[in-house]
């Protein structure tokens, strides 16, 4: 053999390693993005898990003993200010205005007591009870004053 016949089965022999070497990378990357893929897919199943037992939380908590006397200081101011607002006697038509109120914060959440209110509905419950009007109850409270 001659030298030049070595170099080129040397050359040769390297070549095909080199070959073997890009297929074996080829297939490692191949199942690199499989695994990546595959990782990526779990992360999103339990990012929607997590979501789930999240809002799930978020139904079985109730605002604190704290937070259902802030709601009940609430609707007693309000009704106070309704009877200021429209000169009614709050000793006489405060007691039906905060009936009226907690009543409608009930039906409005679907609780049956002020503490069962999930604690993500406070500030909204909050926005109601501060907004809230009856004119047909002022009406009526005003012309039972009037008698």
């Amino acid at each position: 053999m001659t030298g030049m016949e070595r170099n080129s089965l040397t050359v040769s022999a390297q070549e095909q390693t080199m070959e073997l070497i890009v297929r074996q990378q080829h297939e490692q990357l191949m199942q690199l993005a499989s695994l990546v893929q595959s990782i990526g897919t779990i992360v999103q199943t339990l990012d929607k898990r997590l979501d789930r037992i999240e809002k799930c939380m978020d139904r079985k908590l109730t605002v604190s003993s704290g937070k259902a006397k802030a709601l009940t200081k609430a609707i007693r101011d309000r009704a106070r200010a309704i009877c200021a607002q429209y000169g009614l006697d709050y000793a006489k038509a405060g007691r039906r205005l905060r009936t009226s109120i907690l009543s409608a914060v009930r039906v409005q959440y679907g609780v049956e007591d002020i503490h069962d209110l999930q604690d993500a509905h406070y500030p909204l419950a909050i926005e109601f009870i501060a907004t809230w009007a009856s004119y047909s109850l002022v009406k009526e409270l005003r012309r039972q004053a009037g008698s």
